[in-house]
C-alpha cells in the first residue's frame, strides 16, 4: 500500500472563515482500491436485484394476451344473451388465465424478497467485515489541526478554534453506528478518515445512480 504524506495549508479566504488544515497522511492506492470495491459490489447487486424487478417477454406477453382477450369478452357481453355461451367460456378464460399471471406474480416477489435479503443485508454485512478486519487500524487519510493561537485577536473577529476532520464532518461523523465503528482502531480518530467511509462512498455513488435508473425503466 502506497502512502503519501503531505503538508497542505490552507489559508482563511472565501465567504466563511477556515482554520488552515494540514494533510498528514494519504494512502490513494488504498482509497481508489476502496472506492472500487464499494462501487462494483453495490453495481453487481443493484443489477441482480433490477434484473428480478423488470419483467421478462414470456410474462409481458402473457398480460398482452389476457389484455387482448378481455377486451373480445366485454365485447361479446355487450352483444346480449345471444352470445352467452361463447361469452362464458372466454370470461372462464380470463379467470385462468388472471390466476395463472398471479401465480407468476407471486412467485417473482417472493424470489425478489430473497433475493434482495442475502445481497443487500448479507453482502454488504460481509463486505463491511472484510474491509473492517483487513483495514482495522489503517487510516487512509489523516488531517492534522494545528495549534492553538496564542493570542490572535482583531477587533471584528477572534481566530477561530482549531478543528478536527470529526468536526468538519459533523453532524455525518455522528450519525449511527457505522461512523463510530468506522473510527474504531485508529490512532487518531479524530482526525483520522476510516476505510469502511471510503467504501461506504463508492456504494452510496452507486446507489444514487441506479436509483434514478429503476425510476427510469420501471415506470
Amino acid at each position: 500500500n502506497a502512502t503519501t504524506t503531505t503538508t497542505t495549508t490552507t489559508t482563511m479566504t472565501g465567504y466563511l472563515p477556515h482554520p488552515p488544515m494540514e494533510l498528514s497522511e494519504v494512502r490513494p492506492l488504498d482509497i481508489c482500491l476502496l472506492l472500487a470495491a464499494g462501487m462494483g459490489w453495490e453495481l453487481i447487486s443493484r443489477t441482480t436485484v433490477l434484473t428480478m424487478k423488470l419483467k421478462p417477454q414470456s410474462m409481458l406477453k402473457k398480460e398482452v394476451a389476457l389484455e387482448l382477450l378481455t377486451k373480445e369478452t366485454n365485447a361479446l357481453r355487450k352483444l346480449g344473451p345471444s352470445k352467452f355461451v361463447e361469452t362464458s367460456k372466454l370470461e372462464r378464460q380470463v379467470l385462468a388465465k388472471e390466476k395463472e399471471l398471479q401465480t407468476i406474480k407471486e412467485g417473482r416477489k417472493r424470489n425478489q424478497e430473497q433475493v434482495e435479503k442475502i445481497v443487500g443485508r448479507y453482502g454488504n454485512l460481509t463486505l463491511a467485515a472484510l474491509v473492517f478486519v483487513f483495514f482495522y487500524g489503517v487510516p487512509v487519510m489523516t488531517l492534522m489541526a494545528p495549534e492553538p493561537p496564542s493570542v490572535i485577536e482583531t477587533d471584528t473577529m477572534p481566530a477561530p478554534p482549531p478543528q478536527t476532520l470529526r468536526d468538519m464532518l459533523f453532524p455525518i461523523s455522528s450519525v449511527g453506528m457505522g461512523m463510530r465503528l468506522a473510527r474504531w482502531g485508529l490512532e487518531d480518530a479524530n482526525n483520522s478518515m476510516g476505510a469502511l467511509v471510503v467504501m461506504w462512498s463508492g456504494q452510496v455513488f452507486i446507489s444514487k445512480i441506479m436509483d434514478g435508473l429503476e425510476a427510469f425503466l420501471l415506470v
